[in-house]
């Protein structure tokens, strides 16, 4: 019998991600060589992205895809939201966003990034983004 492999390697050109045995993936953002956000989860499923942040009281990262637009309802404590293209461009940024806010919709938005408040400072409108194993 074959031993099977611990990770399934998901690519694209900008993207490498892998995904444990759980369905748990741990993933680190980089902006060409600098670590954005490290070993953040994935949101992928309907439950996932339902749940998202709410319930927790801190976070180090959750991407949320397919997403458009993200609220706060229920949420302790401030985010950075970056609205992500299917090429993983950065499209939008809602910096410091508050508990109990909406963001904007953001219509070309694939995927949503939340990060802990201040840890977008760095990224700009048209970064790319760069997923790998974290």
């Amino acid at each position: 019998m074959e031993k099977r492999k611990k990770f399934a390697l998901v690519s694209s050109p900008h993207k490498r991600a892998f995904f444990n045995r759980k369905g748990v993936i741990k993933i680190d953002v980089l902006k060409g060589d600098v670590v954005v956000a490290s070993k953040i989860s994935v949101a992928d499923t309907f439950l996932k992205r339902a749940k998202g942040l709410l319930g927790t009281t801190h976070t180090r990262g959750l991407l949320i895809k397919p997403c458009n637009q993200v609220h706060c309802i229920g949420m302790k404590y401030n985010i950075d939201v970056v609205f992500l293209s299917k090429n993983d461009t950065v499209l939008h940024i809602q910096r410091n966003m508050k508990p109990g806010n909406m963001s904007p919709i953001i219509r070309c938005s694939k995927k949503v990034l939340e990060l802990p408040a201040g840890d977008a400072e760095y990224l700009r409108k048209g970064d790319l983004i760069i997923f790998k194993e974290g």
